[in-house]
């Protein structure tokens, strides 16, 4: 998050949140999300020179991160994370 906030271009912000949004998915698909809320993982495959990324977000409409308003609805849905606890049986995660 540091990495973020101290980026001096677009470009360089989106490459330092891609790790992060792979470790808060680590984290939210060991432990559920909290707050009773779910969380939406997508996935753009254009990102990065088409290497693609993966994003976590609230809202299940796609609002990608990566290439902001030039195409922000572009992306697809890839799971659907629910709240939850370690150990929880609903601490697991549904593929659309």
């Amino acid at each position: 998050a540091k990495n973020i906030e101290s980026a001096r271009s677009i470009e360089s912000s989106r490459a330092q949140f891609s790790p992060l949004s792979d470790t808060l998915y680590q984290v939210a698909k060991q432990f559920g999300t909290a707050g009773g809320i779910q969380a939406y993982r997508f996935h753009c495959p254009m990102a990065f020179d088409n290497r693609g990324a993966h994003w976590l977000q609230e809202t299940s409409k796609t609002e990608n991160p990566y290439f902001g308003s030039m195409m922000y609805r572009c992306g697809s849905l890839s799971e659907t994370l629910f709240p939850g606890e370690a150990g929880d049986d609903q601490k697991g995660y549904v593929h659309d």
